[in-house]
């Protein structure tokens, strides 16, 4: 092997290793369940704190909040891993935390999504399909944060019909957005 071989094999090998050196600063995304979600996107306006508790929940519980005497009011489902990825994917949507624009209305919730990481780390996600919008509630029940869900209104809404689909109101609501 002559010279100008080896020096072509030291930069290579230097190339290589400051490239993979350099892998170890370049921001982390959450993969769980094959999808991949980016810690930025949710994690500016939420914080890293409260991304974590939902991102990597070991439970997540939907619960209807009854808007008719036909829903027993105790209507609470855990989510199996496919809906908890489900969930997350609609969640983590950018579209989510673009805007929250005043509306005029109170806040009535839907459903609420409890995310339980463990112990007090306990988040609520609670929708208002009619108002599109959502807020984010810690273990006691204290709004930390809203925004609108703008476009992904109408795919969170079903997703909470396929969770609960004898729901008169969610049918009711869904075929009124969708015309």
């Amino acid at each position: 092997m002559n010279t100008k071989s080896l020096l072509y094999c030291i930069a290579a090998a230097l190339l290589g290793c400051a490239t993979l050196a350099g892998c170890n600063s370049l921001p982390k995304s959450n993969a769980r369940n094959g999808i991949k979600y980016q810690q930025s996107t949710v994690a500016h306006p939420l914080g890293d704190s409260i991304t974590s508790i939902i991102i990597n929940a070991k439970s997540v519980k939907c619960s209807l909040i009854a808007k008719s005497d036909t829903v027993p009011q105790n209507s609470v489902i855990e989510l199996s891993q496919e809906s908890k990825a489900i969930f997350l994917y609609l969640l983590c949507q950018p579209v989510n935390f673009q805007t929250d624009k005043i509306v005029y209305g109170r806040f009535m919730p839907w459903t609420r999504f409890t995310c339980a990481k463990g112990g007090n780390k306990v988040v609520h996600v609670e929708f208002d399909y009619s108002l599109k919008k959502w807020r984010i509630l810690d273990h006691l029940c204290n709004t930390i944060v809203t925004g609108d869900t703008g476009t992904n209104n109408e795919q969170l809404m079903l997703f909470a019909q396929e969770l609960f689909p004898l729901e008169p109101n969610l049918k009711l609501l869904s075929n009124k957005s969708t015309k």
